[in-house]
């Protein structure tokens, strides 16, 4: 019996390039390499599928895997119509993991535009920047004969969401060069020159030539606030802020920060806080494109900043947790007023303990 199934292995291997009852012809160049329907289909499920869309014009697309065979076969026979159809399905089902094997076979294929799809959803993405950087190391372990293109795709890549120390710890060195991986997150540095006023102040605030102008939200006057457009999304967990200090003002406020100018979330409030002086304020790490500072006290002035500055740092600025709200220096909260007095010209106001 043994011997049976070995014979018929064997005869079936011989029709391997044979011309015998052949029923498709495959051309490479000036090369016809001859081929049978019957046994394509059994070996390979997708050249089914697309024998079937070449009779039919119908096609079952059930995976991402399915998918790429699929693409891989209507690149070889150019059934143009056929590859863009999985072209365009292959990017509904795509999740991050499967991106990075997307581009590999857009680069293998020579597919340009996809190529540039998969690196625009990459840019496009700021939620996503870890996970996206994970599956391109993933790739690029899985590609190492394609060294040389490494340094050049991790430009494509948007890594405004990640830090230096992620991208230290993500990226190992035996794929990209140190040195590569460090310019590549400095980029991620805070671009003072990118940074655009955009209520609340003039713009050259945040350029040497705004030097001696203020950030200023005249309460009352809007709805706005000041609103800073840092210029793209960074991941950020801090602030330092300076209030202006003329005639011991003191202050309350909130700050709120967002991805899109659409949707906010507070991440600061001292809007019942009797604040002064430098900010020192902590936050949960985030994604922020936009912040707005939100000035509530005084009623009848205005909430004035000589200084502003955005951080994500690996130690927080000292600071007590009371009732969710991050209790920095020179702020003093609502059941401690009655205890001040009066502030005396170039008086310090001591950080508040929560716990005393």
């Amino acid at each position: 019996m043994a011997d049976g199934k070995e014979r018929l292995v064997k005869e079936i291997g011989n029709l391997y390039l044979s011309d015998k009852a052949s029923d498709i012809k495959i051309t490479v160049g000036d090369v016809i390499l001859f081929a049978h329907s019957v046994i394509l289909t059994a070996r390979c499920p997708a050249f089914e599928l697309v024998l079937k869309w070449i009779y039919t014009g119908t096609i079952e697309l059930p995976d991402f895997d399915s998918d790429i065979e699929i693409l891989r076969l209507a690149h070889i026979y150019e059934l143009t119509d056929l590859k863009e159809l999985d072209i365009e399905h292959l990017k509904f089902i795509s999740t991050i993991d499967t991106m990075s094997r997307l581009l590999n076979e857009a680069i293998i294929l020579d597919l340009t535009e996809l190529t540039q799809y998969v690196i625009e959803h990459w840019k496009q993405n700021p939620s996503e920047f870890i996970e996206i950087l994970e599956a391109f190391v993933r790739w690029m372990q899985a590609n190492t004969d394609k060294r040389e293109d490494f340094p050049g795709l991790l430009k494509n890549i948007s890594i405004n969401g990640i830090t230096v120390g992620e991208m230290n710890l993500t990226v190992p060195s035996d794929l990209i060069d140190g040195t590569v991986i460090m310019n590549a997150a400095k980029e991620n540095l805070w671009e003072v020159a990118k940074t655009n006023v955009v209520a609340g102040g003039e713009t050259a605030f945040f350029s040497n030539s705004g030097a001696g102008k203020l950030l200023r939200h005249t309460l009352g006057s809007s709805n706005d606030g000041i609103v800073v457009d840092l210029g793209h999304c960074f991941k950020l967990n801090a602030f330092l802020m300076q209030l202006v200090e003329t005639d011991n003002r003191t202050y309350s406020y909130w700050i709120d920060v967002s991805e899109d100018n659409v949707n906010w979330i507070r991440v600061i409030d001292h809007s019942n806080y009797t604040c002064r002086s430098l900010q020192k304020l902590n936050f949960e790490p985030r994604l922020v494109h936009y912040i707005r500072i939100f000035g509530t006290a005084p009623s009848d002035g205005a909430l004035e900043i000589s200084s502003f500055e955005a951080f994500f740092k690996s130690e927080p600025f000292e600071a007590v947790a009371e009732n969710a709200v991050l209790i920095a220096e020179n702020v003093v909260p609502p059941e401690e007023i009655a205890n001040v007095v009066e502030i005396a010209p170039n008086s310090e106001i001591e950080t508040v303990n929560a716990s005393t």
